[in-house]
């Protein structure tokens, strides 16, 4: 199973479905959950569609903020449990480990409000004792280290989502890559990074996925990068080679797989060496006879005269293509009155005019404020500031 989850911060712009598109058709996650989606349900059918997902869970946006939607592969491949503007909560199934929840999750933004997401999360964990998966932003941290830059995380609300964790059984998966998911402000002093999109767990669930690894997709039009959860054993065959179980800590894991693949390669060599030393004359032999058998002995002119090496064969080569790479004239116009037109005069009159100062506006206004610095390293935010 795979998973992928994405604080988008509205999709009613083009490069952020293409940019959706683009992680779905490089991850090919089993699940996508995405909050603060600030559309409705019309519009994220066209984006499921588009996405090319079967099933499908939608809590739409609230005036402008808001609106989650959680979507799936095939669509008998889970089972809606419940939702809320916070949650959306689901049953499904995977080959092996039998059923299990998986919950996408969006924290309340406001910190004055925190305490009702911590109470909806101990609330959900006494719905079902199904091993449990919560993904998503949740808008908390476990320890100062979550953040970098800026004033120090108010304490109440690092002990508060710490006890709702303990309270709801979970615990916060490590992830691998950038630590951080969320920034502002980038480049300047005012920069500031946060994690605060993760995945929680209970005892069961990892147990049945104990080779788990989650991973910070980075780089997004978003301040936030999407996460991707991945439950797969990418090293499942490297340390079972050659049928046997690699056991020990993971640097002498390593140590072993190249042990053992050093002596599978130096066997391949001797038998490689083997059978070479007994047709070794074999392949001499047919060498031989294959250049024989490719020599050119003569060819024909256009005349119809033949030539062999001993009497002009080597200069009618040397004629030909000398011939073949010569430039020669010829009647472009023939060519392009053949090539239909496709782009109007209007167009081409259109495309060509003298950018004017509203286009560049426009253009800027549609940008992320803190991202794309310019050569001379100041951000659209800034450009925008002066009064252009």
């Amino acid at each position: 199973m795979t998973a992928l989850s994405w604080n988008c911060q509205g999709l009613g712009l083009p490069w952020k479905i293409q940019f959706l598109k683009n992680d779905v058709q490089q991850h090919e996650p089993s699940f996508v959950f995405l909050c603060e989606t600030l559309c409705g349900k019309v519009r994220m059918e066209k984006i499921q569609r588009e996405l090319n997902y079967e099933g499908m869970v939608v809590v739409e946006a609230q005036g402008k903020s808001g609106g989650m939607a959680l979507l799936w592969k095939q669509e008998n491949q889970a089972t809606l449990l419940s939702f809320s503007n916070y949650h959306i909560d689901i049953e499904t199934k995977s080959f092996g480990v039998g059923s299990w929840r998986f919950m996408g999750f969006h924290g309340e933004p406001n910190r004055s409000n925190r305490r009702k997401t911590w109470d909806l999360l101990r609330n959900l964990s006494r719905d079902s004792n199904l091993p449990w998966c919560v993904m998503g932003d949740l808008n908390n941290i476990v320890s100062q280290s979550d953040k970098r830059g800026g004033v120090p995380y108010p304490t109440w609300l690092v002990e508060g989502f710490n006890e709702t964790l303990v309270d709801s059984g979970l615990v916060d998966m490590h992830i691998m890559g950038h630590q951080f998911t969320w920034e502002r402000s980038r480049g300047t002093t005012n920069w500031i990074e946060t994690r605060l999109d993760r995945v929680l767990t209970n005892e069961r669930w990892n147990n049945l996925f104990s080779r788990s690894k989650l991973y910070n997709l980075e780089g997004s039009p978003s301040d936030h990068n999407p996460i991707y959860l991945d439950t797969r054993s990418n090293f499942a065959t490297a340390w079972h080679l050659g049928g046997r179980e690699v056991t020990g800590n993971f640097s002498g894991r390593i140590k072993k797989c190249k042990a053992e693949l050093t002596n599978l390669r130096n066997k391949t060599d001797q038998l490689w060496l083997q059978a070479g030393d007994k047709n070794t004359r074999y392949f001499h032999v047919a060498a031989s006879e294959r250049r024989r058998s490719n020599a050119i002995q003569k060819l024909q002119n256009t005349e119809g005269e033949w030539f062999e090496w001993n009497s002009g064969l080597g200069e009618l080569i040397a004629n030909y293509f000398e011939r073949l790479f010569s430039a020669t004239e010829a009647n472009w116009e023939e060519v392009v009155d053949k090539v239909l037109t496709t782009i109007t005069a209007a167009h081409n009159e259109y495309l060509t005019r003298e950018i004017s100062v509203e286009e560049v506006k426009f253009a800027l206004f549609q940008m992320h404020p803190d991202k794309a610095p310019g050569p001379d390293g100041m951000t659209p935010g800034f450009f925008r500031n002066t009064g252009l």
